[in-house]
């Protein structure tokens, strides 16, 4: 026999992401704001608790400073590094010396390190321009350990320059000892040398050879020169000696016919025109025609005729013999002179070298001598200065502002101790009622239920502590009484309980019982034990009812394993507070909550005989 038989429908458990927030930020927010005046308290307190503390409590620093003026090249040497031992001084204000004196003159009790931290020394190495600053917590002390810190300071200054330059003098001292030493034995030698070398004056007789080579050398260019000017004289003589004939003609009488009879005539025409003959006269004509033709015939009255010639010995080659003689002569003595001269040059230039090998000697000596007297003469100088200067040392500083009280405080924490104080009572204000609104992490909404329950929440009121029963009675009743299958209402603990009873007897909904076929049955005991696993197990889906800020979100999350519901669970949150009614009142999918999907019919095969 085949019999069908619809299994029993059951749900879905619950699985997926859970939805909801761990907690609801606008709770925070909103307890924030209904409890600012807790916070205001708090950050009122903690104002007047940080002006008190800064007004009796804050530290407040006050600086004076005084500042100096560094003389760096009185008393000094060339060539000492000034930036060096400008920066050294400025350490030495820290020296352990002058904090203990620091100390000992202000009767302080502090530790060496403690005064040096109040002091700060700057310097500028351009201007050197020394600046000292002190910082107490009154200005009245501040002046006094800037005032006792640049007295002590310029006492070690004081008792250093003295020392420095006690020991400069004695090191200069030592020096001048030395240098005077070496200047008489440079003197001895020098003297040793001008005796071997036969000189006195070396300078005038390098001079005076300088000036006779000088002279003997021009000398004997003359002598060269007058030598060659008389060689090509005598040149010159023999060659016109050689041009010049033997005989010549001494004496020779020549007469010109033509033009004898020429001046004849015109004598002759001269003495008759002044004898008072007219030009017509045939006489003058005659004469005149003749003196003519005489004058036409040019070449014939000019050319002249020898009429006497006396021929002997030419004059000119005895007087050139006679000069060639005098040029022989002189071109022997201008040689004779030229190589005297020559002789004479050899031996200055040998002796004026041998004077400048002594003058280099004695230049290399006597330049060794002087630069020795030069510096025996400035370590007398110095020693005469560092002499002065040890009498009467000075710290070579000088005060150009003393320390001032300061008028307010260079650093204060009064506000920032104020204002940290006003910060940390907000701070404590805030934090206290975060951590009341999260103290157990306890579950006030309908999305913290969802989150922690890992179901929906499908409903939340006021009830008890605001609102009627009768609503909830009605809003329950009308989701139960349309949701198909049979539901379960469990209190989620103790606290819940009498609410689960007073909510049965408003609603007319029976306790729960087995044999029992009402669709809404309430659990009225203890939300533990076997039977009440077994109750959660034949129902259709379990509303658990929940108290708002009665349960942990850990508890909340273990209450469904706890009571064996495997199934298609829900939370119904009561007692919400008045101010957090604004939020949503149910979280997550309450529709499949209320109306779960079944399974398909199962058909089972049963045997019969």
């Amino acid at each position: 026999m085949l019999e069908t038989q619809e299994a029993q429908s059951s749900t879905q458990p619950q699985t997926g992401t859970p939805a909801g927030l761990p907690v609801e930020p606008r709770r925070i927010v909103w307890a924030l704001l209904r409890r600012r005046k807790i916070i205001w308290l708090t950050t009122f307190l903690g104002a007047a608790a940080g002006v008190a503390a800064a007004l009796t409590w804050a530290p407040r620093e006050f600086a004076s400073s005084a500042i100096f003026a560094w003389d760096a090249t009185a008393g000094r040497a060339e060539g000492v590094d000034t930036m060096r031992e400008l920066r050294t001084m400025v350490d030495s204000v820290k020296t352990p010396s002058v904090l203990a004196e620091i100390r000992k003159r202000l009767g302080l009790t502090a530790t060496l390190e403690a005064i040096a931290a109040r002091l700060d020394v700057v310097a500028n190495e351009r201007s050197n321009l020394i600046t000292v600053s002190a910082v107490a917590p009154t200005p009245e002390q501040a002046v006094d350990l800037a005032r006792v810190t640049i007295d002590a300071f310029q006492q070690q200054r004081l008792v250093f320059e003295k020392a420095r330059r006690s020991d400069n003098l004695r090191q200069l001292e030592a020096s001048l000892a030395g240098a005077n030493q070496d200047l008489a034995k440079l003197r001895a030698t020098y003297e040793e040398f001008r005796k071997a070398e036969h000189v006195t004056d070396l300078t005038a007789e390098v001079t005076q050879a300088l000036s006779d080579v000088a002279r003997l050398e021009q000398q004997q260019v003359s002598a060269k020169a007058d030598s060659m000017a008389e060689q090509a004289r005598l040149d010159w003589l023999e060659e016109a000696q050689k041009k010049r004939p033997g005989n010549v003609v001494l004496s020779e009488k020549t007469v010109r016919p033509q033009g004898t009879k020429l001046a004849d005539v015109e004598a002759e025409l001269a003495g008759l025109r002044s004898g008072g003959l007219s030009a017509d006269h045939p006489r003058l004509a005659m004469l005149e025609a003749e003196a003519k033709a005489l004058r036409a015939d040019e070449k014939s009255w000019k050319k002249s005729v020898v009429t006497e010639r006396n021929e002997g010995r030419n004059p000119q080659l005895e007087a050139i013999e006679g000069r060639i003689a005098e040029a022989s002569a002189a071109r022997e003595a201008a040689l004779a002179r030229e190589r005297a001269l020559s002789q004479l040059g050899a031996d200055a230039n040998a002796n004026l070298e041998r004077l400048r090998v002594v003058e280099g000697k004695a230049g290399e000596l006597l330049r060794t001598l002087r630069a020795t007297e030069a510096h025996v003469s400035e370590l007398e100088g110095r020693r005469a200065a560092a002499m002065d200067a040890a009498r009467s040392p000075a710290s070579m500083l000088t005060l150009l502002e003393p320390p001032e009280a300061p008028s307010r405080p260079r650093k204060s924490l009064r506000k920032l101790v104020a204002a940290a104080c006003t910060v940390l009572g907000l701070l404590f204000g805030v934090l206290y009622v975060v951590a009341g609104a999260l103290r157990g992490l306890r579950v006030h909404t309908a999305s913290e239920a969802a989150f922690w329950g890992r179901a929906p929440t499908v409903y939340s009121s006021e009830w008890p502590i605001h609102g009627e029963a009768d609503d909830v009675k009605l809003d329950l009743a009308a989701q139960l009484d349309s949701a198909p299958g049979t539901t379960l209402i469990v209190p989620a603990g103790t606290q819940e309980l009498a609410l689960a009873r007073e909510l049965a007897a408003l609603a007319n909904w029976p306790a729960h019982d087995p044999e029992s076929k009402a669709r809404v049955q309430v659990w009225l005991e203890d939300a533990q034990g076997p039977a009440l696993r077994r109750a959660v197990r034949s129902a259709d889906r379990v509303l658990l009812m929940v108290g708002a800020g009665e349960h942990s979100g850990l508890k909340l999350a273990q209450l469904p394993g706890r009571i064996g519901a495997e199934r298609s669970y829900g939370f119904a949150l009561l007692g919400v507070a008045g101010w957090l009614s604004a939020l949503p009142d149910t979280c997550g999918d309450a529709n499949s909550f209320w109306n779960p999907r079944k399974d398909g019919p199962r058909l089972r095969v049963v045997a019969s005989a």
